[in-house]
């Protein structure tokens, strides 16, 4: 009876001090004995004689070994009384290194703890380490040696201050282990009283317990799924668990029912693993199956069935399976009604986010066909795919303010989700969530819902293209291409080209046409069937205070021609304005970048028209009695030399590596950044510009006397030596831009004549263009600055804004410019001017330099601020500020003749009509200043001709020339060369057409006398 008891409360007290040496977390964990030796009989060790215990001791809980090594033979092994207990493990001849050693298993246990209780003779060793291992053959210490002492034990009475307990939880190394071996070894020869360890010396052990966490008690799981998980109502599906078997004990046999209801079964339905019933395939494998058909009256949306799985051990176990009953609905009911008051370019799908281009989270589920594939360039090597879907009249919801089409997007992807391939022709039932990407409907993460319903659909039979009539309104031409957004369209046979093809990067390209039934397109007088942007008299609708925004335009896309091509590089066909389609393109509706355009999926064919260049050009004249002046906006003349003075001139620069471009120090708010795509490609690119430049030059405007030019680049590293251009690396080599005289050298390459170059280049903005001069070196000089009222050192500008350090220096030409006195917070600079107007004084000859009549002529070269319809402010600003130099010159110099001229970037009065009529110009049309707007004499004269730019396939005017009344005196023609707008850059055949997107403005002037009264007096 005592010894039982004894074992019971050794048990419970090795239990309590192992818990108490843990930590909060280890106590929750409620460590458990994996082994213990309390060498009790039947596993009590035996009497022996020898260094090495001679028989494997095994533990009274679990499973192991224990034994002893000296290096003494004479050791006696022998079994004293225990720690209140009748038998221990006892021997003597200790000598430093001896050990007693067990051996146990932790497989699936963590947390290892260790106790034991020690005692010994005297004379017996008193110092000892414990050590561990995993192979028995290199041990590790843990912690620092411990002592013992002789506490006389007795199998009566147990001496609780004999156990020692150690924490090896921080061990993971001895965590799952097969095989882990303690030892507890002696480490010095000094015995329990202080003297040296007598060969009669012993040493006991009792009840070395090991204990750790145990794997936890796990119930039965499993994974629910559904195949196919999404279908329809009738379809069948096979639905299954995997069952994760419990473990701690394992799981000797399960069970699976499940609650089908929600698609119309059993609230309780077995399922099966015996390779036999419900459609199950394997038997035992632990995938638990049913095959089910969906009830018919089953409402679509997401399900989750659940299931509860059973074991033998009563221990439950759930799962889920969740599928999705899919209905199929209209493409209209996708799109969304289109109604009256609508904006057409904001309208969102219902099934979209209120906002953003993400998709939403709910699935819609459509059937059309497949009618055209798209391919998409982009900037690396990725190509972007995507197909137009339609429904059929069939499938059709009939409602006319709904669109039947829909684009799907498939990234960079051949396949849809599951690995269908997109086939023309083929009807598909496809799952989708729906996103508005810029206001474009798309499909996106779409997967085939079903298998294809039909293929080789004949197209025009089942989805006969809508010839497309859009309405003069502009609001109303956008709900109506609202309405047919993703759909089947044809361009009218016999369309009106209304401007030249534009081409974007990375490797895009479009043509805007009008209808021949338009107001435009009925029109039979030649240049007049064409749209007009500003308050225009031809516009289709003229009224010069409202603008109905043209909306009869129409736009073909390549995208459509590029998946037919199989190549993202492919673009439309070249066209220029009044040519005509001759074949009719059909193709899907596509929005983007906020314009709907249909990407056709063949090329347009064309049929040749008037000639733009032919439209009012202008005169050859008498040079001994007239000289001209042009003003041309030459659209980013970059050359292909990298500039060592400049971060921003060449196009292969990385980004982040352009230090020059920074705006530190500068009133420009923010830096300029790549990619420089405003460079040309290559030299021979850059080198056939120039000469077609060059051709227009002689051919076009009859070799001008002098050029307004913009858009030139501020480099200056090369000079003229010898008839060809020598160019370093010095900065400001000789204060004339190498562009111009490049083009030059190209002129009298040509047989032109003589040109020399000028410029202020303070004039230039961040990114390296300025307004710069050409002109005749054989007729026409630049007159001494000194002493000039404007290009000396103190031009007195009544203007609300200081002036810059630079309006202090002497120059001809020379740069103007102030401080902004209005906010222009996100318009490029806080000065007035990004590009400062450039101011020259020439001297035009009838002859040649000193010979002939002449006239002094200034010139007040201008590059406003872009974007009509924004940054209104800065423009007004530079309005004003041209408006002072004229007033302040005229009243220095009454008589003064003077051009204020450039690419204005602002219509004529009215200058915006859409926008309000903002009058951004308004300064320069002052009763007191007395300057005329040549386009107005050109409205006059030939208003189908008085446009300098074509945008959106529309023509506006945004290059204008003002003269002041000694200029208007000597007035001889205004005219502009309509040799570029209308016109691709790369039109066949071209004869120099296209090498900018503005028309030069030029004005002819008599050098006879006239008589003329100065205002001064009057």
């Amino acid at each position: 009876m005592k010894q039982t008891w004894f074992k019971a409360f050794s048990a419970c007290a090795i239990l309590v001090l192992m818990l108490a040496a843990l930590p909060m977390q280890s106590v929750l964990a409620a460590p458990t004995i994996i082994v213990q030796w309390t060498f009790e009989s039947p596993n009590n060790p035996t009497g022996a004689t020898a260094a090495t215990y001679p028989n494997a001791i095994a533990p009274a809980v679990g499973t192991g070994n224990a034994g002893g090594v000296h290096a003494s033979a004479s050791t006696v092994w022998s079994t004293p009384a225990g720690n209140g207990s009748t038998l221990s493990f006892s021997s003597n001849n200790w000598a430093i290194g001896d050990y007693y050693q067990f051996r146990v298993s932790t497989t699936d246990d963590t947390d290892i703890q260790v106790s034991w209780d020690q005692t010994g003779s005297n004379t017996g060793p008193r110092d000892f380490k414990l050590a561990y291992s995993t192979d028995g053959t290199t041990f590790t210490d843990f912690g620092s040696s411990y002592s013992i002492a002789n506490d006389g034990w007795s199998s009566v009475t147990p001496s609780l201050v004999s156990t020692i307990s150690r924490d090896l939880s921080s061990i993971t190394a001895i965590n799952n282990q097969a095989n882990v071996y303690f030892r507890l070894i002696v480490t010095s020869s000094v015995s329990i009283s202080g003297g040296t360890v007598a060969a009669t010396g012993s040493g006991r052990v009792d009840n070395f317990t090991v204990s750790g966490t145990p794997p936890p008690t796990t119930n039965p799981s499993g994974v629910g799924t559904a195949i196919p998980n999404t279908l329809f109502a009738g379809d069948t599906t096979l639905l299954t668990v995997a069952v994760t078997p419990g473990a701690n004990p394992a799981t000797t046999g399960h069970t699976v029912t499940c609650d089908l209801s929600a698609i119309g079964g059993s609230t309780t339905q077995t399922f099966y693993d015996d390779g036999t019933n419900g459609g199950d395939v394997t038997s035992g494998d632990n995938i638990f199956s049913y095959s089910t058909t969906i009830n018919e009256a089953t409402p679509p949306g997401a399900k989750s069935l659940t299931c509860t799985i059973g074991d033998a051990e009563s221990r439950p176990g759930s799962a889920t399976i969740g599928l999705t009953i899919l209905v199929i609905i209209p493409i209209g009911t996708v799109n969304g009604v289109v109604l009256n008051t609508d904006d057409g370019t904001a309208h969102r799908s219902p099934y979209a986010p209120a906002s953003g281009n993400g998709a939403g989270t709910t699935f819609v589920t459509v059937q059309g066909v497949i009618y055209e594939k798209t391919l998409q360039a982009s900037t690396s090597s990725t190509t972007y795919k995507g197909f137009f879907l339609q429904n059929t009249s069939v499938t059709a919801d009939g409602d006319p303010n709904t669109s039947d089409g829909v684009f799907v997007y498939m990234g960079s992807f051949t396949s849809l989700i599951g690995g269908y391939t997109p086939t023309v022709g083929d009807e598909v039932i496809i799952t989708a969530k729906v996103s508005e990407y810029y206001n474009m409907t798309e499909l996106t993460s779409a997967t085939l819902a079903k298998p294809v319903v039909r293929s080789k659909v004949v197209l025009d039979t089942e989805l006969a293209p809508v010839v497309v009539n859009p309405p003069a309104n502009l609001a109303d031409a956008n709900r109506y291409w609202e309405r047919l957004q993703g759909m089947r369209l044809q361009v009218p046979v016999n369309s009106i080209v209304l401007g030249g093809r534009n081409v974007f990067s990375p490797a895009d390209a479009e043509v805007w046409v009008a209808s021949p039934d338009s107001t435009i397109g009925m029109r039979t007088a030649p240049y007049t069937n064409r749209a007009f942007r500003d308050a225009h008299p031809l516009d289709d609708n003229y009224d010069p205070t409202i603008w109905d925004g043209n909306g009869y335009r129409i736009l073909m896309g390549s995208l459509g021609i590029k998946a037919t091509a199989e190549n993202a590089q492919t673009l439309i066909d070249p066209a220029r304005t009044f040519e005509t389609v001759t074949n009719a393109p059909v193709g899907g509706l596509n929005y983007t970048f906020n314009k709907y355009r249909i990407e056709i999926t063949d090329q347009p064919t064309f049929s040749n028209g008037v000639d733009p260049a032919a439209n009012n050009p202008p005169q050859t004249f008498d040079r001994s009695l007239n000289y001209s002046i042009v003003d041309y906006n030459l659209e980013n003349l970059y050359d292909y030399r990298d500039n060592p003075f400049s971060g921003c001139d060449f196009a292969n620069i990385p980004a982040g590596s352009n230090p020059d471009c920074s705006n530190a120090g500068t009133p420009f708010l923010s830096a300029v950044t790549p990619p420089y795509d405003y460079v040309p490609a290559s030299d021979a690119v850059y080198q056939a510009r120039l000469n077609d430049i060059a051709l227009q030059i002689i051919n076009d405007l009859h070799n001008p006397d002098i050029l307004m030019v913009q858009e030139v680049e501020n480099q200056d590293i090369c000079t003229v030596t010898g008839g060809a251009l020598t160019c370093g690396a010095s900065n400001n080599a000789d204060g004339k831009p190498d562009v111009l005289q490049e083009l030059a050298l190209k002129i009298a390459s040509n047989g032109g004549p003589a040109y020399d170059a000028a410029w202020d280049r303070d004039s230039s903005d961040l990114r390296g263009i300025a307004p710069a001069f050409m002109y005749r070196s054989d007729r026409v000089e630049l007159l001494p600055p000194a002493g000039d009222p404007i290009l000396g050192s103190t031009p007195a500008i009544v203007y609300p804004g200081a002036g810059v350090p630079a309006n202090a220096e002497v120059s001809n030409p020379k740069t103007l410019n102030a401080v902004s006195p209005v906010d222009m917070t996100g318009c490029e600079t806080s000065w007035v001017f990004p590009r400062a107007p450039d101011i020259g004084l020439f001297r035009i000859y009838s002859t040649s330099i000193g010979e002939g009549t002449y006239r002094d002529v200034y010139l007040i070269n201008n590059h406003f601020k872009s974007t009509p319809d924004a940054c209104v402010a800065p423009r007004t600003e530079q309005a004003k500020y041209n408006a002072a130099i004229v007033a302040f010159l005229q009243a220095a110099k009454p008589n003064a003749r003077i051009v204020v001229g450039g690419d204005l970037n602002v219509y004529p009065r009215p200058d915006d009509i859409a926008f309000g009529a903002s009058d951004q110009l308004g300064s320069l049309y002052a009763p007191s200043l007395g300057l005329k707007n040549l386009w107005e004499v050109l409205l006059s004269q030939a208003p189908e001709s008085a446009y300098s730019y074509v945008y959106l396939g529309m023509a506006q005017t945004l290059d204008q020339m003002f003269i002041n009344a000694p200029m208007q005196a000597d007035l001889i023609q205004f005219r502009i060369a309509h040799i570029n707008s209308d016109f691709p850059a790369d039109y066949p055949t071209d004869v120099a057409r296209g090498t900018s997107d503005h028309d030069p403005n030029v004005a002819t002037f008599t050098l006879l006398y006239r008589y003329y009264f100065p205002l001064v007096g009057r």
